[in-house]
C-alpha cells in the first residue's frame, strides 16, 4: 500500500485494557474513541513517512483501503470503527494537499512551529511542549480558516490530521522526537460528546 508496516508497526496501547472507552476529540477536531489514540499515532507517522519527497499527505483511496486491510483490528478497534476509513485522497479540502504545498503554503507558521517543536530534551519538557502544541493549535486553525471549513467537524478534521502529518514529516527519521511530539499532542484533545 505504499507504507512500510514493518518499519512503523501498530504496537496497540495498554490504556483501554479493561476499562470503558470515552468519545474524545483529537488535535482540536479528530472525533474518536480514546482507545483509537495510539491507532491515529501509528496511522499519522506512517503517512509522514510516505509523504515525504513531495508525495500527497494522505494516500489514494485504492491504497488507503489496502493499508486498512493490512490493519488488524485490535480488540473492538478498526480503522472504520474509529473513524479512520475516510483519510484519503479526495476526501476532503485538506486531503488533496502534498507535503510541499503544505510547507509553501503554511511556511510561516510551519518553520517556526518545526523550531517551538525541535528543543524537547531541555529540562522544562512541559514548556516546551506547551509551546510546541500552541503553535500546532494556531496552525490548524490557519488551515481550517484557509481552506473555509470552521464548524465543519468532518473537514477540521481531515485538516487537523494533514497538519499533524507535516509535522510529524520534518522529523520522521529522529524517532526520539516523533515519541516526545506525540507525548505532547494529547494536551490538544478534549474529552466530549462526538457530533453525530
Amino acid at each position: 500500500c505504499g507504507v512500510d508496516f514493518g518499519r512503523y508497526p501498530y504496537i496497540p496501547a495498554g490504556e483501554c485494557v479493561n476499562k470503558e472507552d470515552s468519545e474524545i476529540i483529537l488535535w482540536e477536531h479528530v472525533q474518536t474513541l480514546r482507545c483509537c489514540r495510539n491507532s491515529l499515532e501509528f496511522i499519522t507517522e506512517a503517512l509522514a513517512l510516505f509523504s515525504t519527497g513531495n508525495r500527497h499527505i494522505f494516500l489514494p483511496e485504492d491504497q488507503w483501503q489496502a493499508c486498512a486491510s493490512q490493519f488488524h483490528s485490535q480488540g473492538n478497534y478498526s480503522f472504520s470503527s474509529c473513524g479512520f476509513d475516510i483519510l484519503y485522497q479526495g476526501k476532503g479540502k485538506c486531503s488533496d494537499l502534498t507535503l510541499d504545498s503544505f510547507k509553501i503554503k503554511y511556511g510561516n507558521f510551519y518553520y517556526p512551529i518545526l523550531e517551538n517543536c525541535s528543543q524537547f530534551n531541555v529540562p522544562d519538557f512541559n514548556t516546551q511542549c506547551s509551546g510546541c502544541v500552541e503553535g500546532i493549535s494556531s496552525l490548524i486553525d490557519h488551515v481550517t480558516s484557509d481552506f473555509q471549513v470552521q464548524g465543519n467537524d468532518f473537514e477540521e478534521g481531515i485538516c487537523s490530521v494533514a497538519t499533524i502529518v507535516a509535522i510529524v514529516s520534518s522529523g520522521i527519521t529522529n524517532d526520539i522526537w516523533v515519541r516526545d511530539l506525540y507525548t505532547c499532542l494529547p494536551a490538544m484533545d478534549t474529552e466530549g460528546k462526538i457530533a453525530n
